[in-house]
């Protein structure tokens, strides 16, 4: 859970202020309240995917067990297919994103395909790595977060978040929807948990209960600060609003210019988020092919997310579009209506109990 709320950190930051406010307007930022409340429940259900889990066994063996052989492995490959193309789109995200705001004459092309060289050669090592340097940068990626939350509460104007009434009850929820989006994108290094020894099924239910919660709070921390800031209409009329937010922060009236540190956040979380799902899509590989390694795969699901980065839209426009509409239906698809199914599938099979 830590390696990717590190990975779809930037994610947060770049859609989650402007789609919650499109929704909800002023009362927006009590969304996460809404959201990790559902995500929490959500959660505790996958984890009975998992509660007679075996050692050594991930996500792939157990839809594999749920769903028969040949159901299964055909499952997992779409899985993998789906991975592949929203590795691209994140590429390609990450790129457009640097180019609008820091290297406006640099090439797509060039910074696609370093990002992926990157995270291809930390996805060919161990797992328990990438894990480890996900814990690292938490702690940095925390550390800068909060020393932007503290120093934008002074610009925070009240007017921007109040008042609140329970006629914003349906735009709240309406407006959690985009945070459901991307942080249900955790079930995905699911696929990874065969790498990780086996817990107690009670910590684990308390571990996703305090997590959820923590992951809140930043979550609404950042809306708060974000739309407090700028106020809901300035907000919705730019591309990266928490960036511009930052932009217009000083420190002590010593140090005006911090968002070096935000453009840190986006290149480390991307760098993360591509390296896990090479590695988990790799796995996939490697569990439905029944091989020793999955390291003959990882350079192919590079080279693979870096020609749909290319390809998967014209311009900026067509890839905003892409993000809003195609993306999070086809990821709500596989979350919220596949893996429920396999699950169903699983216990009308006896597979799972």
């Amino acid at each position: 859970m830590t390696l990717m709320f590190v990975g779809l950190l930037s994610q947060l930051i770049r859609l989650v202020p402007k789609q919650s406010v499109e929704s909800a307007g002023s009362a927006s930022w009590l969304s996460p309240v809404a959201a990790f409340s559902f995500l929490t429940v959500f959660f505790l259900f996958i984890l009975r995917f998992f509660k007679n889990r075996a050692d050594g066994e991930g996500f792939a063996d157990i839809i594999i067990r749920c769903c028969g052989k040949p159901l299964g492995k055909f499952l997992c490959l779409l899985f993998s297919f789906w991975l592949v193309l929203y590795s691209g789109f994140i590429l390609r995200v990450g790129a457009e994103r640097l180019l609008s705001t820091v290297y406006k004459n640099g090439d797509i092309f060039l910074f696609s395909a370093i990002t992926a060289i990157i995270a291809l050669f930390a996805a060919l090592g161990k797992p328990q790595a990438l894990a480890r340097s996900a814990e690292i940068f938490y702690l940095i990626l925390l550390t800068t977060l909060f020393s932007v939350f503290i120093f934008s509460a002074s610009k925070i104007n009240p007017e921007n978040l109040l008042p609140v009434t329970p006629l914003d009850t349906v735009p709240v929820i309406i407006g959690s929807l985009p945070i459901i989006n991307i942080v249900s994108v955790f079930i995905y290094p699911l696929f990874l948990s065969g790498y990780v020894k086996k817990s107690p099924y009670p910590n684990l239910k308390k571990m996703i209960v305090k997590r959820m919660l923590f992951f809140g709070i930043i979550v609404m921390l950042l809306m708060v600060c974000t739309i407090g800031v700028l106020g809901p209409e300035f907000l919705t009329q730019m591309q990266n609003p928490f960036f511009i937010m930052v932009k217009n922060i000083t420190i002590f009236n010593i140090i005006e210019r911090i968002e070096p540190a935000v453009i840190a956040i986006w290149v480390f979380t991307d760098f993360i988020f591509l390296a896990t799902m090479f590695t988990v899509v790799s796995e996939i590989y490697k569990t439905v092919f029944e091989t020793k390694s999955r390291t003959p795969f990882t350079p192919f699901c590079a080279l693979s997310a870096f020609i749909v980065s290319l390809v998967i839209a014209r311009d900026s426009f067509s890839l905003q579009k892409i993000s809003e509409l195609v993306i999070p239906a086809i990821h709500l698809s596989f979350c919220f209506g596949l893996i429920p199914l396999i699950f169903l599938i699983g216990r009308i099979r006896k597979k799972l109990r």
